[in-house]
C-alpha cells in the first residue's frame, strides 16, 4: 500500500466534491424559474419576458390541446425549439439589442397554457457546467490513485 497514493487521492476527490457543489449552486443560483398558468382565446398574446444580450430567456410550456404555439420576438433573435415529455422547450438570446418574447395562440379554440420562464446568465451557466465537468474528471483521477494507492507495494 502507498500511503502518499492514497492521500492524494482522497484529497483529489474532496476537490472534487467541492468543485461539484460550487458549480451545482451557480448553475442553482442561476436558474429560478417562475411557473404561471394562463388562458389564451384565438389570437391573443401573453408577454413571456424579455431577452437580452448575455442571457438566455428560456421558456418550457405545455398547453391544453398539446400543440405548439407560435412564438413572435419584436426583434430577430437565435431561438432553439424542442419537445421533451410533454413540454415544448425554447431557447431565445440575442446578440445585441434587446427583445420582448410572446407565446401566441394560433389555434381557433380557447387554450390553457402553464409555462415557466427563467432567464440564465450564460457565462455563469457555462462557469457552472465547467466546475461540475471537472469535478467529475478530478474524481476520476482521485480513484484511479486511491486504487494505485492500495493495490501497489510500497517500496520500501
Amino acid at each position: 500500500m502507498r500511503r502518499g497514493l492514497l492521500v492524494a487521492g482522497i484529497a483529489l476527490i474532496v476537490v472534487a466534491l467541492v468543485f461539484f457543489i460550487v458549480g451545482a449552486y451557480i448553475i442553482g443560483k442561476t436558474f429560478k424559474p417562475l411557473t404561471t398558468t394562463a388562458a389564451l382565446n384565438p389570437g391573443e398574446n401573453i408577454t413571456i419576458g424579455v431577452a437580452s444580450p448575455g442571457k438566455a430567456l428560456t421558456i418550457y410550456y405545455s398547453s391544453s390541446i398539446n400543440k405548439p404555439l407560435r412564438i413572435y420576438s419584436n426583434e430577430s433573435g437565435f431561438m432553439i425549439t424542442t419537445y421533451r415529455d410533454g413540454y415544448y422547450v425554447v431557447v431565445f438570446t440575442m446578440l445585441n439589442g434587446t427583445s420582448v418574447l410572446y407565446l401566441i395562440n394560433n389555434y381557433s379554440v380557447p387554450i390553457t397554457i402553464k409555462y415557466s420562464t427563467a432567464n440564465l446568465v450564460i457565462i455563469s451557466s457555462i462557469a457552472g457546467g465547467v466546475l461540475i465537468l471537472l469535478s467529475i474528471v478530478v474524481g476520476v483521477v482521485g480513484v484511479i490513485l486511491i486504487i494505485l494507492g492500495l493495490v501497489l507495494k510500497s517500496s520500501r
